[in-house]
């Protein structure tokens, strides 16, 4: 069970942290889309022929700059989009390992009723001469903790 409530735990951290990203990816894209519209518009403007040398130098100095936000927007991006992939394989990995440790447990719960009648089997045949064998089956966990430790002793 601690493996599947940390399993769980694991999927939900990292299922948040994906929506996250995803916010984050949408919010890259679309200001690379505002940043590729600005870029459209002033070769619009440059394709005035009024246009001054100093407007179309202003013009493209703006572009240019326009270019360098697009260009760090996409690192940012990217990096967003790996480390998506990278969490996207985690959680995976995450979901194949609860769904292992839930098989794990239902084929352990499962055996349970064979193994107690094992032993059960083996507590008769090892008690010879008829004694009481009461004490094999006690409880030592007194206080249902699931450890025995001193606590149950007292």
């Amino acid at each position: 069970p601690n493996q599947i409530q940390s399993a769980e735990l694991t999927i939900n951290n990292l299922s948040q942290s994906i929506s996250g990203l995803n916010g984050s990816i949408n919010t890259l894209q679309n200001e690379i889309d505002g940043l590729n519209t600005q870029i459209n518009q002033i070769d619009e403007e440059l394709t005035n022929t009024e246009l001054t040398e100093e407007q179309i130098e202003d013009l493209n100095n703006q572009k240019t700059s326009i270019e360098n936000q697009i260009s760090d927007t996409q690192n940012s991006l990217d990096s967003s989009q790996s480390e998506l992939n990278t969490s996207t394989d985690q959680l995976n990995t995450a979901n194949q390992n609860l769904n292992n440790f839930q098989a794990e447990l239902e084929t352990a719960t499962a055996s349970l009723p064979q193994l107690e009648q094992q032993l059960n089997e083996t507590i008769e045949s090892v008690n010879i001469g008829q004694r009481d064998s009461g004490w094999t089956t006690v409880n030592l966990d007194a206080n249902n903790d699931g450890v025995i430790d001193e606590n149950d002793i007292q």
